[in-house]
């Protein structure tokens, strides 16, 4: 592979980690923004398919010529660590009681720290997030040299 002559970017690297398949509308230096599936990114490439068209027959966008790209994305659930802070919320304070207690009293003492840990990380995991979409924006903080040739349709 040749090597990349584009900088590593954090913004662009949020688009190479995009979902296979996820619907993105990407506006480039040669015309009108163009949705596709997102297929693949490198450092220097994008790559997607025509939604309606199999995968690998897209177009591929020099990352030089790229203005914007734009997807909504699923957000990630973050419910199984909350309730896992919880669990190991309870444990600590049932650790902590052992130094002064009797095993049954620790463990009645960890319960309780569970339950306390519960009811005040409770409302936070079952709480359902006001927006359950996300969008991913990028667009670069330099300006470009625009290429001579527009984006590449591929075989």
């Amino acid at each position: 592979m040749p090597p990349s002559i584009t900088p590593p970017d954090g913004q662009w690297q949020k688009i190479e980690r995009l979902p296979v398949g996820v619907l993105i509308v990407v506006s480039s230096t040669y015309g009108p923004p163009i949705p596709c599936r997102f297929a693949a990114a490198t450092n220097d490439a994008l790559f997607c398919d025509a939604p309606e068209s199999p995968g690998g027959t897209g177009w591929q966008f020099e990352r030089s010529s790229v203005v914007s790209v734009e997807a909504t994305i699923l957000k990630k659930n973050w419910h199984p660590g909350l309730v896992g802070a919880m669990i190991a919320g309870g444990t600590l304070v049932g650790l902590a009681a052992t130094h002064g207690a009797s095993a049954g009293r620790a463990a009645g003492i960890g319960a309780i720290g569970a339950v306390i840990t519960g009811a005040v990380g409770a409302p936070m995991a079952l709480s359902q997030p006001d927006e359950r979409w996300v969008t991913v924006v990028y667009r670069p903080r330099f300006a470009r040299r625009t290429p001579s040739a527009g984006p590449q349709r591929l075989p």
